[in-house]
This record gives structure tokens, sequence and C-alpha cells, in this order.
């Protein structure tokens, strides 16, 4: 997380996120292939490259979800890809990666924004993580948390129950 090329906007980030602790609180591991889900610009992209080492693959998975989205991100997408030599940016759907094939797949900071406008795709999204992990795979959900009965949509949140109940 030290690394000299890293910018310093993602390196402004690393005191709240305590990446190298929550993923090995996931237990992640040197040498998995793993998944960054929906991605956006891959702040977590490079925590997940450092973790698995030169051993490991590391998916930076996104797809445009709105008209110019990843356009705005290229640059930063970019300066990622020609410094971390393990990762590949994955554009198409996740249910394009081969079944069984991913040891460890990470959503960050970003479930609410599948869950909230329609739970039963976010239910699809969880079927196909499921269908790449391999079995004891590990998917760990990282998000913002939000309060029962709140208007959560709005705060751009999730309950914690929710969050629960559509993992179950």
């Amino acid at each position: 997380m030290a690394n000299p090329d890293r910018p310093q906007a993602d390196k402004d980030r690393d005191a709240s996120r305590q990446a190298p602790a929550v993923l090995e609180f996931l237990g992640l591991e040197q040498g998995m292939t793993v998944i960054d889900l929906v991605a956006s610009a891959g702040w977590y992209t490079e925590a997940l490259s450092y973790a698995v080492a030169d051993s490991g693959h590391v998916y930076m998975q996104n797809q445009d979800p709105l008209p110019g989205f990843l356009e705005r991100q290229i640059d930063t997408i970019n300066d990622k890809l020609a410094r971390l030599s393990n990762v590949e940016h994955w554009q198409q759907p996740i249910n394009d990666i081969p079944a069984g094939s991913v040891d460890f797949a990470l959503t960050a900071l970003n479930f609410h924004d599948l869950y909230n406008p329609d739970p039963e795709a976010a239910q699809g999204f969880l079927a196909s993580v499921a269908q790449m992990l391999r079995p004891g795979g590990i998917f760990g959900v990282i998000d913002h948390d939000g309060s029962a009965g709140a208007d959560n949509v709005a705060l751009h949140r999730i309950a914690y129950d929710d969050l629960v109940a559509s993992l179950t």
C-alpha cells in the first residue's frame, strides 16, 4: 500500500478503508485468483493486487452501468493496469467468468446500488458470484450501513438486515 507510484488520492483513503486488515480478516491469501466486482476506478483492485502478489491474479470487473461512467474513469483504470502486472480488466458480465475459477470475490461500497433499485437483480448478481467461486471460496461485501426504516435509497446505503437477508 506504500507503493510510491500510487496516486495520492488513493493513499488518502487508506486510513479509513484499512484494506490490509480487512483483506486479512476475510481470508485473502497470496496466489489466489480474485475478482473486484464493480471495481470502478479500482481502489480495492490495487489492494487486492498487492495482497495476492505476483503468484495471484486479479480481475478488475466493470461494466458500463451508465453512459460515460467508465469513460470518466479510464485514465485511472489504465494507470493501474500499466502498474499492476497481475490485473486484468474484465468488462464482460460476471457470469462470463468460468464457473469455479475464482477463490475470492469482493464488492466494495456498491452492493446497495444493485440491491436498492432491484432486489431480484441483486439476487441474480449473487447467483453469478456463487457460480464463479470455487468450493470454499470467499465472498466479501463491504458497504455503507443503512438504518432499518430509513430511506436508504436516498442515503445511498443498505440496511444490514437487508444485506444479510439477500446473502442467505
